[in-house]
């Protein structure tokens, strides 16, 4: 059991004529997933993400906060909007949709609403967007989609919204929210080089999936399938 859960409790009682300490370990944290009972290894700071061991297979499950993804479209200046932000597990810049994690939804409230108002709040801290959650149109209403079932819970909520420049900050700076230690600068592209993008650029899926399903559902009408992609 990792240090993380690993805690003590420690009574004392008179044996011999002297005090002795004894060490004694707690009940050891179970779930469930489906019919499988699995016992918990691995707490992580902020109860983030813990990890469990199912105790039949062996297999281990992640548990972690849901997230979200916007993409944002400007018609003012038609182009889309994307960050780039420095990402320690790829040790690099990674160009992507604005996102950011799900905090607990308060009772009485729906996951699709709660999802919506975590994008305002996401666009306004990592782009200096400011809109109402109303003008958001989610990708796949009244759920999110499992991030990766064979191993996690995690689910993303994939959004869309239309602005204008009058909805934003148009100077553009470093945006994020210092201690959480973020730090996203601001992206535009142009509709006539996404295709390249795309092919190049992005290596994150979820913003490649805001992508296509933009292409698809908004541009597929208007855009010639025969177009010849411009690189930027």
């Amino acid at each position: 059991m990792s240090q993380a859960v690993e805690h003590y409790y420690q009574e004392e009682y008179e044996a011999a004529g002297k005090t002795v300490r004894r060490k004694q370990m707690p009940k050891e944290k179970t779930n469930r997933f489906g019919k499988e009972l699995a016992t918990l290894i691995y707490q992580g700071a902020g109860k983030f993400l813990s990890i469990w061991r199912l105790k039949k297979s062996g297999q281990e499950i992640v548990t972690k906060k849901d997230a979200v993804a916007i993409l944002v479209y400007n018609y003012t200046r038609q182009q889309l909007l994307f960050v780039n932000q420095y990402r320690p597990a790829i040790g690099g810049i990674s160009l992507e949709a604005i996102a950011g994690h799900i905090e607990e939804c308060p009772k009485g409230v729906r996951d699709d609403d709660w999802a919506k108002e975590t994008m305002v709040r996401e666009l306004q801290e990592e782009a200096g967007v400011s809109i109402t959650p109303s003008r958001i149109q989610l990708v796949h209403p009244f759920r999110g989609f499992y991030v990766s079932p064979g191993f996690t819970t995690e689910k993303i909520w994939l959004g869309y919204v239309q602005i204008s420049d009058e909805d934003m900050e148009t100077t553009e700076r470093v945006f994020g929210l210092a201690e959480e230690g973020e730090a996203t600068e601001r992206v535009w592209l142009g509709l006539e080089g996404i295709s390249w993008n795309v092919q190049h650029s992005f290596q994150d899926m979820k913003t490649m999936l805001l992508v296509y399903w933009f292409l698809y559902e908004k541009l597929s009408h208007v855009w010639p399938s025969k177009q010849t992609p411009v690189r930027r």
